[in-house]
């Protein structure tokens, strides 16, 4: 009778000890989900790694615990910050591993997120046609869960990608219906890249003022949400707008500030871009000298 009194309560320890033991696993994988997140919304590329860095410390406690759909979100958010920094592959190899166990476990809502994130890769990368496909998806999978947001999200995607191939008619009609549901939604910031990205093709279409317009009411969104990124991206294209009109003065400022903010974030692709952008604009002021050294600048970084 004893030895049966004793086996139980040595049964019933060994349970408790592996139940806390796996209580601990998962508030110590949560922890470090909880670092990265604080990290990776830093303008530091330093931050930033380490955020990565912690992601996948908790990714080895997830999938130890078989915790799947927290597994996939973190390779979803390491697949935004590799994008964030301009490392494509990287980003495309976390972001599939997500886009897998989201449809192992059949997680609509996170095969969208990450589809859409794979699209602004494909995007940002130059492949087009596999940008339209993910955007593609994402929408038909919003419209089939009702989610208006990624709908818009997924909208605005191609409405870029339109564009980049030239088409500018199916490149509006994507943004007006996106723009449409951001302001249904009080989506700011989603406003703010709508804008940028109208004022892309106005500059194109040769609308220079509308497109200042709109790109400074885009800016006036992304500060007033601290959204360093978007504020970038826009200053940068306001530098060119600028340099269209031979506002001189105006085209130089814009291009030091997004100068400034790219290499704060660490992000050298960018940062050489605008290098390049500076020396065409001395170019065509026929200042050689000065054009050389940003071409040069430029060149040793890409």
């Amino acid at each position: 009778m004893c030895t049966r009194i004793f086996s139980i309560i040595l049964c019933l320890s060994v349970y408790l000890t592996s139940s806390i033991s796996a209580q601990d696993r998962q508030s110590e994988a949560e922890n470090l989900f909880a670092v990265a997140e604080t990290l990776r919304v830093s303008d530091k590329a330093e931050s930033k790694r380490e955020a990565i860095k912690k992601y996948e410390a908790a990714i080895r406690i997830f999938k130890e615990m078989e915790m799947r759909p927290r597994e996939a979100m973190a390779f979803n958010n390491i697949g935004n910050i590799y994008l964030n920094l301009s490392e494509y592959e990287n980003a495309l190899t976390a972001l599939e591993n997500s886009l897998q166990i989201s449809r192992e476990i059949n997680d609509q809502k996170l095969q969208t997120i990450t589809l859409l994130n794979m699209g602004r890769t494909f995007r940002l990368s130059g492949k087009q046609e596999n940008a339209l496909a993910h955007f593609d998806r994402a929408l038909a999978l919003s419209r089939e869960t009702s989610d208006k947001e990624k709908q818009a999200a997924a909208l605005n995607g191609l409405g870029a990608v339109y564009y980049t191939l030239g088409e500018t008619r199916k490149s509006l009609e994507h943004l007006e219906l996106a723009a449409l549901i951001f302001e249904e939604l009080g989506q700011q910031v989603s406003q703010a890249t709508l804008l940028n990205n109208l004022g892309l093709i106005n500059r194109a279409m040769g609308n220079q003022d509308d497109a200042i317009e709109q790109y400074n009411t885009a800016l006036s969104i992304f500060r007033a949400s601290k959204h360093r990124a978007g504020e970038a991206d826009v200053t940068l294209n306001l530098s060119a707008v600028y340099s269209d009109q031979f506002r001189n003065v105006e085209a130089m400022e814009y291009f030091n500030r997004a100068l400034e903010m790219f290499r704060e974030a660490g992000n050298r692709q960018r940062e050489a871009v605008i290098l390049n952008n500076i020396g065409v604009f001395y170019n065509k002021l026929g200042d050689r000298e000065n054009s050389l050294d940003y071409y040069n600048q430029s060149a040793a970084i890409a």
